[in-house]
């Protein structure tokens, strides 16, 4: 009797364990489930570094306009101290056209950077025949003693960086992923964009309409980068890899089209802006975003534009006084 009452207590008590089989069957559906669940948390993630690139470049955008609205001009693509009213120097080359500074040193106050741009003098810059006083220091004196990562070349600022582009920066050098937009041709001299280095610029110099041309381009800083000039190797290891400056090595033209597959080039080999390009360059808004890039237009609205754009539409969108008859403002 005792046996009968065990034998009925273990089979109410006792439990089942999963087969070999089950368990596999298992461990495959939460497999499969990650491996669905994954690409939408990605998707999700670029989504929001995508949101935060897009306010970036908002924040530029109106803050070269409110340089606008104070100095009634949009600030040059590099400038700086100037002597008699030209950009030249005596003792420099007949190229230098300014010394330097980029369009961005010149919005830091509106971009609530006051204290950076204080640190800057904008009568030093890169050349010898302006101080020799170069990057990272612009201008501030070295006697100082500002530690590295302190100097205002060297000092990262959150709203010039795309966080969907991973590139390392390059020693201490302050990068960018933000350029100017020169228009529809790589030669800046030719005034065709919204950046200029010798001519001034206004919003009533855009005559094809503000929402209707771009003026600032993103730029993923990893794609492959090639310098014509000299060794035939980049002459600063990637694009806009100092904020401080806007040369060939950043600038951007609308001439080609987004993420264009061939690598950017330049033959343009210093830093400081002069010709800034030649007629065979090739410097693309580009990113990591899927499918395309986005760059701000002068009215400060800000556009994702697709790698599939029309080429000639997209080169017009970038002139600011071209008059033709289509251009792309969005989707």
């Amino acid at each position: 009797m005792k046996n009968v009452w065990r034998k009925r207590l273990i089979g109410r008590f006792s439990v089942k364990g999963f087969t070999l089989v089950e368990l596999l069957v298992v461990i495959a559906i939460i497999g499969i489930l990650v491996a669905l669940l994954l690409p939408a948390i990605q998707a999700a993630r670029e989504a929001a570094r995508r949101t935060e690139c897009s306010n970036n470049l908002k924040q530029l955008a109106l803050a070269v306009q409110n340089y606008h609205d104070t100095f009634k001009v949009i600030p040059p693509a590099v400038g700086g101290s100037y002597m008699n009213g030209h950009y030249q120097q005596t003792g420099c080359p007949g190229w230098y056209h300014a010394n330097g500074f980029s369009w961005r040193c010149m919005i830091l106050p509106q971009m609530e950077q006051q204290g950076l741009y204080d640190l800057m003098d904008f009568n030093y810059n890169y050349g010898s025949c302006w101080g020799g006083r170069g990057f990272p220091w612009m201008g501030m004196d070295p006697a100082t003693g500002a530690p590295a990562g302190k100097r205002p070349g060297e000092i990262m600022i959150d709203a010039f960086i795309c966080p969907s582009d991973p590139t390392n920066r390059i020693g201490n050098d302050a990068p960018t992923n933000y350029a100017g937009c020169y228009g529809d041709h790589p030669r800046i001299e030719n005034e065709r964009g919204v950046f200029s280095v010798r001519k001034k610029v206004t919003m009533a110099s855009v005559v094809d309409g503000t929402a209707n041309t771009v003026m600032i381009g993103e730029v993923f800083r990893g794609k492959d980068f090639y310098r014509a000039g000299g060794s035939g190797a980049s002459a600063n290891g990637q694009r806009c890899r100092r904020w401080v400056e806007e040369t060939a090595w950043c600038g951007v033209e609308t001439r080609t089209p987004p993420n264009w597959h061939e690598r950017d080039q330049t033959a343009w080999t210093d830093p400081v802006c002069g010709g800034c390009g030649y007629n065979s360059d090739r410097r693309p808004i580009s990113s990591l975003h899927p499918g395309g890039a986005q760059a701000a237009y002068v009215d400060g609205s800000v556009h994702f534009v697709p790698d599939s754009v029309d080429q000639a539409v997209w080169a017009a969108t970038g002139s600011k006084f071209g008059k033709e008859a289509s251009v792309f403002t969005g989707n």
